[in-house]
């Protein structure tokens, strides 16, 4: 129980998991490139790969539909 556990770590009982965390290069081209890391909003759409494991939604605002319409403009 001495062992400090990594912020990446969550335990339940004698249950520890880890989360691994991947950093891959990027990999744009020039004309690609993000000016100042800004998001840039496009007329058409684009395609774009996108996970989403969980949404989490305060208990006040639940109810709302809110996860619905933040997985409906991902879309």
């Amino acid at each position: 129980k001495g062992k400090k556990l990594c912020p990446t770590t969550l335990r339940f009982g004698n249950i520890a998991f880890h989360r691994e965390v991947e950093k891959r290069p990027m990999n744009l081209s020039d004309s690609d490139m993000m000016d100042g890391r800004a998001i840039i909003c496009e007329n058409e759409p684009v395609a774009a790969v996108c996970g989403i494991r969980a949404i989490w939604v305060t208990p006040s605002n639940r109810r709302k539909h809110i996860a619905s319409q933040l997985l409906d403009a991902v879309r």
